[in-house]
């Protein structure tokens, strides 16, 4: 938990957002993701500019909707590092993204000279819950994902038993 806090001391509390669809980002998760639309283009272009290559990866509400506005985006996000990116002939832009810390969007608006969406935000504590209630939960969800792989053939067995292994839920 220090580790987490001493990392957020140091990021920053306005940055760029890329509206991401059909995915939910999360800390220590790593993404690969095509950049095509205007403001996240620019917003992509700005964090590589500057040091630590930071960007706020927002869920939009609907996927569908190709210029989300504020309300159709979540006040929740990730704040990730560019690890890679490619820019493509088509000018969209290939982006692999690494999930830091969970953060709390105070502001979002777009900057009309980067034409980009920012926010300012507030880096989120996690506590950790190894209660009994917490513990049981977790043994029930794995019992169901290991009947699930067991049935659909879609996940290897072997999988189940790597996720019995985790002991936190951060």
């Amino acid at each position: 938990m220090d580790e987490i806090k001493k990392m957020t001391l140091s990021l920053p509390t306005v940055v760029p957002v890329v509206a991401i669809r059909d995915v939910v980002m999360f800390p220590g998760m790593s993404l690969p993701l095509s950049v095509d639309r205007e403001k996240s283009i620019s917003a992509v272009e700005h964090a590589l500019r500057v040091p630590g290559n930071y960007i706020l990866a927002v869920s939009q509400k609907d996927a569908e909707n190709e210029e989300p506005k504020e309300g159709d985006l979540y006040h929740f996000g990730v704040i990730c590092q560019i690890s890679q990116n490619l820019r493509l002939p088509t000018g969209s832009l290939k982006v692999f993204l690494q999930g830091l810390a969970r953060a709390r969007v105070h502001k979002l608006e777009v900057n009309p000279q980067e034409n980009a969406w920012f926010a300012q935000v507030e880096y989120i504590e996690e506590e950790e819950d190894n209660s009994p209630v917490v513990q049981a939960l977790m043994r029930q969800v794995l019992d169901e994902f290991d009947h699930y792989a067991r049935i659909s053939h879609r996940v290897a067995v072997e999988g189940v038993s790597f996720l019995r292994q985790i002991k936190s839920l951060n």
